[in-house]
């Protein structure tokens, strides 16, 4: 039965979220648009809202809350960007608006992702002085969260600081957070008043789900190890680092334009000699200018493609960086299912890809998520 429906502004970003719930053994599946799987506790549905115009957003939302609560649910989760990236105040609007009141809590502690005073933080800084304010599609402007919101809805926001008590007034409830514990307060004290409308990203999906208390099963064990290959679309700072860690570790890499012009067979190659390989749109800024003639769709969709040819030359699990990434190899592969399993490290998530009745595994991370090992070490553990 259907208890609580995610709608997620990325794909990346809807698997690491759902993962949350799937890791307890709490039911839980993934579409791409607004129809709920059937038999499932927790609905993850992915909007694909980060990219749009705000107003394109906020109806997407609207329809999801819409057809959310017509299947069913009882609770319902806007899944947003822990860098604040993207069209959050819309999607809160068009949830405000079928739901009342929202406590939204964007921190997630455990990634030095906090908020305080009203302010966002990233790894100590205002976000608009991190990684996030340098976001090539979707810079970050503003420090207050208020200020962020504004930018895409008019809205009626009320910060919340520790120790202070939910009112009962309309609108988005901005809720400050620097520790799980915070985060954990906050949902139960919610429940506790009668919201049912929440807001954030991974971070406070975890702590709302210890507090739902949801129904739990039986949790999949990870799957054997076989060759691995990564594809990484994301030109973070972050992601950066980890593919140079992962050359200095001596792994197979390559270009994605150099794989374009003599093709895919030593990728291939590479895996079944080696274990593991890297594609990646980009390797340092001198590949970031090579590329800076096409837009960030194409290089996502031709990275696609590799990973179609992947999936269809052998028993390959795939390791995809970016939620621009993994949403063209989802759209390449055609008809498949991901079901998400285990949180392998924060926001790096092992699920299930099963299409025409095969099934292997596959391992998502956002593209500014985890330390320089985050590659390295998922290989090491899962790489055969």
């Amino acid at each position: 039965m259907l208890t609580l429906a995610v709608l997620a502004d990325d794909l990346t970003g809807a698997l690491d979220t759902g993962v949350q719930f799937a890791a307890s053994g709490v039911k839980t599946a993934l579409t791409i648009g607004l129809t709920p799987p059937e038999d499932c506790t927790v609905s993850i549905c992915d909007l694909e809202t980060r990219h749009v115009t705000p107003a394109e957003a906020f109806t997407r939302t609207q329809h999801g809350v819409r057809h959310a609560m017509a299947c069913g649910a009882r609770y319902l989760y806007v899944k947003t960007d822990s860098g604040l990236r993207g069209n959050i105040g819309a999607a809160l609007s068009a949830l405000s608006a079928s739901g009342g009141r929202v406590l939204f809590a964007p921190s997630y502690p455990e990634n030095w992702r906090i908020t305080a005073g009203g302010v966002h933080y990233i790894d100590g800084v205002p976000v608009s002085q991190s990684l996030f304010g340098r976001d090539a599609r979707n810079p970050v402007r503003h420090d207050r969260v208020a200020e962020i919101l504004r930018e895409t809805a008019e809205l009626s926001i009320h910060e919340l600081h520790a120790g202070e008590a939910i009112p009962d007034a309309q609108g988005i409830l901005v809720a400050d957070a620097q520790t799980d514990a915070d985060l954990a307060g906050w949902a139960q004290t919610a429940l506790a008043s009668g919201i049912c409308c929440f807001a954030g990203c991974a971070g406070f999906a975890k702590q709302l789900q210890a507090a739902l208390q949801l129904p739990r099963g039986a949790v999949k064990p990870p799957s054997d190890k076989r060759p691995f290959l990564v594809v990484c679309g994301s030109i973070s700072p972050v992601s950066l680092a980890q593919l140079a860690q992962a050359q200095a570790e001596g792994i197979p890499c390559f270009r994605l334009r150099e794989v374009e012009k003599s093709g895919v067979s030593a990728v291939f190659q590479a895996l079944r000699q080696s274990g593991c390989a890297i594609a990646a749109s980009a390797f340092g800024e001198e590949d970031i200018r090579a590329n800076s003639s096409s837009a960030p769709a194409d290089i996502a969709s031709r990275l696609g493609e590799i990973v179609r040819l992947a999936a269809e030359s052998g028993e390959f699990g795939l390791y995809l960086i970016g939620g621009d990434t993994l949403m063209a190899a989802v759209r390449a592969l055609g008809d498949c299912t991901i079901l998400p399993s285990f949180e392998l490290a924060s926001g790096v998530v092992l699920c299930s890809l099963i299409q025409q009745d095969a099934e292997r595994p596959l391992i998502t991370k956002s593209g500014s998520f985890g330390g320089r090992d985050a590659i390295t070490a998922v290989l090491r553990q899962f790489a055969g």
